[in-house]
Order: C-alpha cells, then sequence, then structure tokens
C-alpha cells in the first residue's frame, strides 16, 4: 500500500499535464499539444498579416494607377482647356465651325466653297481634293448633298424628275471624256490630232480645266440642243435658285465661260449669289467680274 501512494505522488509531481477538463471529467493536455497549438496560432496570426500587407499594396497599387491615368482621362473628356493668357497663342484641335440653316433648313456655306471655280481661264490647282458624297447616280461636294436633293424634292412635287448624269469627275475621269471627244472627232470628221483636240475644247473642258472636279455641277439628262425648249428648264429656270443653283454654260456667255453653251449643266452657288445672278443675267466668271469691281 505504501508503494501505490509513493507512485501516486510520484506521478503527481512528473505529469506536466493541465487539467482542462469539465468538472467531473479529466481531459489533459501535453506541453508538446500546447506548443503545437501556440505555434499554429501564430502561423495564422502571421498569414492574416501577410494577407492583410498583401491587400493594403494591391490597394495602393490601383490608388496610383487610378491619380495617374484614370483621373486625367477623366478631367480631358469633361473639361474643355481654356486659352492661354495673353501674349500666347492657344493651341486648340481644329474644329470645324458649326453651320448656319436658312429658312428652308439648308446649310448657308461661305464663299469660298460656293465661288469657288474651276474652268479654261482658272485651272484646277494640283492640291484640289474635294469631299464627296452620292446622290442617287453622281456623287457631289459633300457640302451640298442637302441642297441637291431638297431641289430634287421640289421638281418632283411639281411633277418633273431630275435625273443626273454626271457630278464629281476627277482629273483621270475628265481626261477621259476629253480624250473620248477627241477621238470621236478625228473618227466622224476627219480631223486632224491637233484640230480635233481643239475642236474638242470647245465643248468639253481638257482636265484640270473642268467645273465638275469642284463637285458643285451636275448634268442633267436631255439634249443640250433642246433643252431650253423643255417645261424642266422652265421650271429651273424660275425656281432653282432658291435652293442655291443657276446654268453653269447659258446661252451667249461662250466668250465669258470658254465653253459652247450647254442648258444641261447646272451648278450650286448659294441661295444670294444663285438670286443676284439671275437678277443681273450673269454668267458664274461674269458675276465674279462683277464682285471683285464692287
Amino acid at each position: 500500500m505504501a508503494f501505490g501512494r509513493k507512485k501516486r505522488e510520484y506521478l503527481d509531481r512528473t505529469d506536466h499535464r493541465l487539467d482542462l477538463s469539465l468538472p467531473g471529467r479529466n481531459f489533459f493536455v501535453s506541453q508538446e499539444k500546447q506548443a503545437q497549438s501556440q505555434a499554429a496560432r501564430r502561423i495564422r496570426l502571421w498569414m492574416r498579416v501577410v494577407l492583410g500587407a498583401v491587400c493594403v499594396g494591391l490597394a495602393g497599387v490601383l490608388a496610383v494607377l487610378t491619380v495617374a491615368y484614370v483621373v486625367p482621362w477623366v478631367r480631358d473628356e469633361l473639361t474643355v482647356e481654356a486659352p492661354s493668357s495673353a501674349g500666347e497663342e492657344a493651341e486648340t484641335a481644329s474644329v470645324e465651325p458649326a453651320l448656319l440653316y436658312d429658312d428652308l433648313g439648308l446649310p448657308v456655306l461661305g464663299d469660298d466653297l460656293c465661288l469657288f471655280t474651276v474652268s479654261p481661264f482658272s485651272p484646277a490647282p494640283e492640291d484640289l481634293s474635294v469631299t464627296t458624297r452620292r446622290v442617287g447616280d453622281v456623287r457631289v461636294e459633300a457640302h451640298i448633298t442637302d441642297a441637291v436633293e431638297a431641289l430634287q424634292a421640289a421638281a418632283n412635287e411639281a411633277g418633273f424628275a431630275l435625273t443626273f448624269t454626271q457630278g464629281y469627275t476627277d482629273y483621270a475621269a475628265q481626261q477621259q471624256r476629253f480624250e473620248a471627244v477627241v477621238q470621236r472627232l478625228m473618227d466622224t470628221q476627219d480631223l486632224t490630232t491637233v484640230m480635233a483636240r481643239d475642236e474638242a475644247a470647245r465643248t468639253e473642258p481638257e482636265p484640270g480645266e473642268s467645273d465638275f472636279q469642284t463637285g458643285l455641277c451636275l448634268r442633267l439628262y436631255g439634249d443640250p440642243a433642246t433643252f431650253a425648249d423643255s417645261r424642266t428648264y422652265t421650271w429651273l429656270k424660275a425656281n432653282m435658285g432658291t435652293y442655291g443653283f443657276v446654268f453653269r454654260y447659258p446661252a451667249y456667255k461662250e466668250e465669258a465661260t470658254g465653253l459652247a453653251a450647254d442648258w444641261t449643266v447646272i451648278r450650286y452657288v448659294g441661295r444670294t449669289h444663285a438670286q443676284a445672278m439671275q437678277q443681273l443675267s450673269l454668267c458664274l466668271e461674269e458675276y465674279l467680274d462683277y464682285l471683285d469691281s464692287q
């Protein structure tokens, strides 16, 4: 019996386990287990610290990117750069000014477009470039599309169908047209090349000398010799000035235009100029001389 008591006392002194059990139960955790539990807690703590540091770092990177890129982009999109101070020229993007519109809803275009002319007396510049849009089967200078369509609509309402057979013609196409006329004259009238070219230039401008290269001229379907006797001609003469158009090569103006009369060719000059030309009975070249003399 004494031996048993001594053994229990020895065990009580040497067993380093804690009693963590509920009352009435014995539950012991060894120091090794405690050490493992504490190590696990330290690992979890360090993982939280590392994860928090990563989140903070990512937030910082996003903040830097936002300040460096997003904020300037939003500012540029929502703000307009103010002109520079006096004495300094503001560097701004080239913006086409807003167009004004007349009572018909047609754009009011500047004289630099309306009165720009190509003719045997005023050849086209080598760098001539025209932006065009399609109207039916032809192309015209983009700014006059609305005027052409309005003229067609008014004619249709009056019972006339305006069919265009020629619009904007570039240098190469005009050269083909001119050479075709020259060849036809040589074939049908037995003319030499020089004589045929001279004769062709009376009715078909040489390349670089055709007003069709401006994109402001249109040729109507019809016979130039008899078109002036048609009801369509009568309607155009009375109404097309309202939409900014005139006859480009009227009769008795050959010396001024350099080309034979052709009533099938109309030309956009703008409403104000068209009505003035009609009142003064002037062709385009005569009207330009008139303006220069004022």
